[in-house]
């Protein structure tokens, strides 16, 4: 069960462009603020959704071959083209993009965002959370394990997904004097990559998902 959702919860945690975001709600004035803002509706909403969705459809039969593994077989494809489609959006901007990292224009002004407006963005980042978790869900319910294990699952898939998040927290937190040089290196550095990275991590996770729907609904 681990080894399957596993892919899933390494990509979401390394994935660069929410990484780049809480820096730089972080480095900025109350960066320690805007940080938590930023972070907690993705974990929150996250293990929420996720929980709602294995208690709801947990009582249903999800052994081979029946109507509801099928659906659950056939979601994982349309999971797999949505990750597609996100490669194939940042594929599109890395091939527009010039040689020179560039900020996009309305991440340039996140500093001035007060905490509450930091907090709406945080609402809206856990949008693209809550498809992972879904993605985890469906592995959960598929493999037929208890509703117990499935919930704890959840759990740590969503505390290890958002990884990525709290290492440049903790930084802030444990290091204050020196956070703004070892964050502002981070950050060139994803923000150098960024596009890169996500056409690699999109493109993976849609073979993934792609290769565990058509095995189940073929085997």
């Amino acid at each position: 069960m681990i080894l399957k959702i596993a892919p899933l919860a390494i990509f979401w945690a390394v994935s660069p462009l929410t990484i780049i975001i809480g820096i730089m709600f972080l480095s900025g004035s109350r960066g320690l603020l805007k940080g938590l803002a930023f972070v907690l509706p993705g974990i929150v909403g996250s293990i929420v959704v996720g929980i709602t969705v294995l208690l709801t459809l947990n009582a249903r039969d999800f052994s081979h071959k029946t109507s509801a593994s099928t659906l659950a077989y056939v979601g994982q494809l349309v999971t797999a083209l949505l990750f597609f489609a996100f490669a194939f959006f940042w594929w599109k901007i890395q091939s527009k993009r010039g040689k020179q990292p560039k900020m996009p224009k309305w991440v340039q002004f996140l500093d001035s965002f007060k905490p509450s407006r930091v907090l709406a963005i945080g609402l809206y980042e856990f949008l693209s959370d809550a498809l992972f978790t879904a993605a985890a869900v469906v592995d959960i319910l598929l493999a037929r394990i208890g509703t117990f294990e499935g919930v704890v699952i959840v759990f740590i898939f969503v505390l290890f997904g958002m990884v990525g998040l709290w290492i440049p927290v903790f930084v802030r937190i444990v290091a204050p004097e020196k956070s703004a040089t070892r964050l502002e290196s981070m950050r060139q550095w994803l923000l150098a990559n960024a596009q890169l990275i996500l056409v690699f991590e999109f493109v993976c996770l849609g073979v993934i998902e792609a290769l565990k729907g058509l095995i189940g609904l073929l085997t």
